[in-house]
């Protein structure tokens, strides 16, 4: 899937576990801030990325709204790689089995159409 990076119009939904230090979540948010990106804890349909902290575990409900609203999972790696130099966002996308088969074929479809399309 080829998705561009964000920018500064962009809103970030932050899903970080309870094990996550408070000085580790408010170093991430400042990473985020510094780039011109709204941070936000409340996943809605305007969120760009969802950024989770333990990509072993995407049965959150956080994730599952995000595969259901077709929003990428990005591992948190990301920010710390990209701060150090140029790299490729599609290499941090976390999908579960379900998902995995949309996500290679480069695009995510829905199994069904939304009712508010019916």
């Amino acid at each position: 899937m080829k998705i561009k990076e964000w920018n500064t119009f962009d809103v970030i939904c932050l899903d970080l576990s309870n094990s996550t230090p408070y000085k580790k979540k408010k170093h991430i948010i400042n990473l985020i801030v510094n780039r011109g990106v709204r941070v936000s804890f409340v996943l809605n349909k305007t969120v760009k990325f969802l950024i989770r902290d333990d990509k072993k575990n995407l049965d959150t409900y956080k994730c599952k709204l995000a595969f259901k609203l077709n929003i990428p999972i990005i591992e948190l790696n990301y920010l710390f790689d990209s701060e150090k130099g140029s790299v490729n966002i599609q290499n941090y996308f976390l999908v579960d089995k379900q998902h995995e088969e949309r996500f290679k074929n480069g695009y995510i479809s829905l199994k069904e159409p939304p009712k508010s399309w019916l």
